[in-house]
């Protein structure tokens, strides 16, 4: 067992490595787990840190008590939406179809078997380029007719999904953010990710077309829950996509910190518990 933290928690075991999953991290529930609950980082992420606090709050909530917690990785730097979509879409398939096998090397041996009927659903929280990531994911498990698809709900956070002019952005003075630095090397050095983000980027305009031609035939599960907005954005549009529901809100948040919540009562964590 490849334990990364020693947090005590009643209902979780201690943060590990997916085996499997290069970058990826879970912490795995001690009851037999109804849920899994899979967070999904944006450009330049990463796979803790832009969930901060996620991973400390949720294992203290009872709600989450019987659900799996994983962090997907993957380079949100030098990678491609595509090719990140593929990773994130493999990880699913193994949870949607033997989550005992994969999360067999992780677990202790008095946790085995826990998995073995698999879970009744699977909630994914995305973050800016994290979603379309995931949106891209889903359709190809649509595309595909995974049998779990029934199983998924998934809330955005701050989402990518309609573009964003990071091209332009890195042009400007934004030094006060986190990420500008990376944003402007990305754009200097031509990385996909940047040119792929554009509003008129056939990697958007295909995801969307996609998208609602699959709604159209009855995949309500490409639609997400919930779409939460930043009020203080100024990296990606917020013009809604294809039939999603309005976007949501949160009063004196940015894009950075609109995914992370400082207190179990805090609305990100409420939204994210009405999915299960």
């Amino acid at each position: 067992m490849s334990t990364l933290g020693l947090a005590l928690w009643q209902h979780h075991r201690g943060l590990a490595d997916v085996p499997g999953h290069r970058r990826s991290k879970v912490i795995a529930a001690i009851q037999p787990p109804r849920h899994a609950v899979v967070f999904v980082h944006g450009f330049t992420g990463d796979a803790l840190q832009t969930w901060r606090n996620f991973d400390q709050l949720l294992p203290q909530a009872g709600q989450f008590g019987k659900a799996d917690l994983f962090f997907f990785g993957y380079d949100g730097f030098k990678s491609n939406t595509l090719a990140a979509a593929s990773f994130l879409f493999g990880l699913l398939d193994e949870l949607g179809t033997n989550p005992e096998r994969l999360l067999a090397p992780v677990v202790l041996q008095q946790d085995q078997g826990k998995r073995a009927k698999g879970y009744d659903r699977i909630v994914v929280a995305a973050h800016s380029l994290g979603a379309v990531v995931t949106r891209w994911a889903l359709v190809q498990a649509h595309e595909r007719q995974c049998g779990w698809c029934s199983k998924l709900r998934f809330i955005l956070f701050a989402p990518a999904h309609s573009g964003s002019e990071l091209h332009q952005l890195a042009s400007q003075a934004l030094g006060a953010f986190s990420w500008a630095k990376a944003l402007l090397a990305g754009a200097t050095a031509g990385f996909p990710l940047i040119r792929e983000l554009r509003p008129d980027s056939p990697v958007i305009r295909t995801l969307e077309e996609r998208t609602c031609r699959a709604l159209e035939a009855g995949a309500k599960y490409l639609a997400p829950s919930h779409v939460v907005i930043a009020e203080r954005e100024i990296v990606v549009s917020n013009v809604p996509f294809g039939q999603d529901p309005p976007p949501l809100a949160l009063p004196d948040t940015d894009h950075e910190n609109v995914c992370k919540p400082t207190s179990l009562s805090d609305r990100q964590v409420k939204l994210l518990e009405d999915l299960l």
